[in-house]
């Protein structure tokens, strides 16, 4: 198991920062979050983070607050100067392989991607390099997240190593599918037990035994 800590940072739902991420000049690792203030003037504690991100945006739901507190407060807090850090790029399908250098700062809240700190590039791969397990690891949802199962994986290929599994023989492959259909699952019983009830259910039901040929 690797004990080198790696991170994984977002561009934005679509890439949006990408060019302050690969900035020739200066590369950083940039968040949004634009109602937050400097965060730096934040009691250095997860519940003072919570507290600032509830006043902020207080439609979100309890749980929609402590996760983004908690993303907020790691990459001020807990993410250190020279931890390897990973960026998977939407545009150009690359992942790109660097190292912190710096510490928080704040740019101003005129920008969309305030919170920021600076980072030093030192390759990028191709996605398809990876297994599909090492792949479905860095596909959260989050904004910034630590890989821990496939970290061994990430680190021989910075090294300029070959992976252990060859692609071909990618046996994370049928795990990934089997995880990509429980979810799926839960997602639309979820949905279902949420949003049909009563009538709505028959109705729904009724509809989809005629698409299969049934009469209702």
């Amino acid at each position: 198991m690797s004990t080198e800590t790696i991170w994984v940072v977002r561009a934005g739902r679509h890439d949006e920062a990408r060019n302050l991420f690969l900035d020739e000049e200066r590369p950083v690792l940039a968040l949004g979050w634009g109602e937050m203030p400097d965060l730096s003037t934040i009691p250095p504690n997860r519940e003072g983070f919570k507290k600032l991100v509830q006043e902020k945006y207080p439609k979100s739901m309890p749980g929609s607050v402590a996760g983004n507190a908690g993303q907020l407060f790691r990459f001020v807090h807990e993410m250190q100067d020279g931890e390897l850090v990973l960026y998977t790029c939407k545009t150009d399908r690359e992942i790109y392989f660097g190292r912190v250098s710096g510490g928080y700062f704040y740019s101003g809240k005129d920008q969309s991607y305030p919170h920021r700190r600076s980072v030093k590039w030192i390759r990028s791969m191709p996605r398809l390099r990876f297994s599909q397990g090492a792949l479905y690891e860095i596909g959260s949802a989050l904004t910034i997240f630590q890989i821990k199962n496939f970290a061994n994986e990430y680190l021989t290929a910075l090294s300029g190593k070959k992976p252990e599994v060859p692609v071909k023989e990618d046996t994370t492959v049928a795990q990934v599918q089997a995880d990509i259909e429980d979810s799926t699952r839960d997602f639309i019983i979820k949905a279902l037990a949420q949003e049909l009830k009563g009538h709505p259910l028959a109705d729904f039901v009724a509809h989809l035994l005629n698409k299969m040929g049934y009469q209702t």
